[in-house]
C-alpha cells in the first residue's frame, strides 16, 4: 500500500515489520509532501486520488525496493520509494489512521513473493517405517509369484488336478491368475 498521509504530522507513520524480517523496532513511513497538499481533506482524498495514475516495478520479491511514479490530476509526477510503501504482513503502531492506495494485492504482494512452498517433514521413525512397509509388500509379492507359479508347475505334472482347486482350470494362465491372487 502507498502511504497517502496519516493523523499524524507531515504524514509520518510507524509500522513494524515482525513478521516479514523479524525486527520488532519501528519503522518510520513518510508519505511525499505534494501528496499530504492534495489530500488534505477527505473529499480532496477521493477527488485528486481517483484521478491520479500509479505507475511502479513489476511484483517482485525485494522487501525494501520499490520504484514508482505518481501522475496527479494537475499533469505532476512524483517519485515513489520504498518509503512511501507499507507492506502486507508489517503493524501499524503508534498512529491512529493511514490513508493508502494498494498497489500490489493477492499473490502478487511481496510476502507472497518471498514465501516458499513449505516442505514435508517426516521423522526418522516415519521414514523407517515407510522403507519396512515398502520391503514387506515386495517379499509378499514375490512369495505370491513364486508360489503361483510353483502351484502351476505342479498342477502340470499331475494332469491339471491340484490339492488347492478340485475342480479342474483348464487355462494355465487363468490357473496362475487364481493363485497369485
Amino acid at each position: 500500500m502507498i502511504l497517502i498521509n496519516s493523523n499524524l504530522e507531515k504524514g509520518i507513520c510507524f509500522v513494524e515489520t515482525k513478521g516479514l524480517d523479524g525486527e520488532t523496532n519501528l519503522k518510520a513511513k513518510t508519505s511525499r509532501p505534494e501528496m499530504i497538499r492534495f489530500a488534505a481533506d477527505d473529499e480532496g482524498l477521493f477527488k485528486n486520488f481517483t484521478e491520479s495514475k500509479i505507475v511502479c516495478d513489476m511484483p517482485n520479491p525485494q522487501l525494501y525496493k520499490f520504484q514508482g511514479t505518481l501522475t496527479m490530476p494537475d499533469g505532476a509526477k512524483h517519485g515513489l520509494s520504498a518509503d512511501q510503501v507499507l507492506l502486507k504482513g508489517s503493524i501499524l503502531r503508534n498512529t491512529g489512521h493511514i490513508y493508502g492506495i494498494a498497489c500490489y494485492t493477492g499473490h502478487q504482494t511481496k510476502v507472497m513473493e518471498n514465501s516458499l512452498k513449505s516442505r514435508v517433514k517426516k521423522s526418522k521413525v516415519e521414514l523407517q517405517t515407510n522403507m519396512y512397509i515398502l520391503i514387506i509388500v515386495a517379499i509378499q509379492l514375490s512369495v505370491c509369484l513364486l508360489s503361483a507359479l510353483i502351484n502351476v508347475i505342479c498342477t502340470a505334472k499331475n494332469k491339471g488336478t491340484s490339492y488347492l482347486f478340485p475342480y479342474a482350470i483348464q487355462s494355465s494362465g487363468a490357473l496362475f491368475a487364481v493363485s497369485f491372487f
